[in-house]
């Protein structure tokens, strides 16, 4: 995604802050002159990314697990009916492509110390949610909380596999979720009120997301 000095960033949209004032270019890429990889050091040797999320289709799920009335639960009926986890499939399947990203680094930059940040927290770590705000119905969301829970551990598997860091936004952004207030939250509602894009990380998150991994690096 960017590279400046000595710090490589990979990553998909969260790693890109897409909507975040300011964009960079290329704009193709909507990537934001506030992520967590431009509020870093530029001088540290490190290569940092966020990936997973875009392999399991985060944004087909979400939309597909959309509720109109709290009560249901589409995510659930959609993905882990009929005794198959789908999400977890997805999950299990994109752990290889993961593992071969980061062989790739240690290939490409054996020197390099690479950092793989997880993805923070959308949910709040108990409860049913915050319908309407996040329109997920009740039942759906300690689903939703733990598949992305599942998603984080199979990347801190990876990472270890791989002698890579794990950089832990997701513990980081506890009590920052989408279901928070707009001055509090990390992580944006399905209607974004700070700038960003919907479900995706705000220059708070980003913020965030760049002091644990500081932190983490030294």
């Amino acid at each position: 995604m960017r590279e400046a000095g000595g710090d490589v960033a990979l990553g998909d949209s969260y790693a890109a802050g897409p909507l975040i004032p300011n964009p960079v270019l290329p704009l193709g890429c909507l990537k934001s002159s506030r992520n967590y990889p431009c509020l870093l050091d530029p001088e540290t040797t490190v290569v940092s990314l966020t990936i997973g999320g875009n392999d399991i289709g985060f944004s087909e799920i979400a939309e597909s697990c959309i509720a109109v009335n709290p009560f249901q639960s589409p995510c659930r009926d959609r993905y882990a009916s009929g005794g198959v986890d789908q999400i977890s499939e997805r999950i299990a399947a994109t752990a290889p492509k993961v593992e071969a990203v980061l062989a790739g680094i240690e290939a490409r930059a054996p020197q390099a110390e690479t950092f793989v940040v997880n993805y923070p927290a959308i949910f709040p770590e108990t409860g049913f949610g915050c319908w309407p705000q996040m329109p997920i119905g009740f039942a759906d969301v300690p689903y939703l909380r733990a598949k992305q829970r599942e998603l984080n551990a199979m990347v801190a598997a990876e990472a270890a596999e791989a002698g890579a860091t794990l950089v832990n936004w997701y513990q980081a952004s506890i009590g920052h979720d989408a279901c928070k207030g707009a001055l509090t939250r990390w992580a944006e509602p399905l209607v974004p009120t700070n700038p960003a894009a919907p479900i995706h990380p705000n220059r708070r998150g980003m913020e965030g997301a760049a002091a644990v991994l500081a932190a983490t690096a030294g």
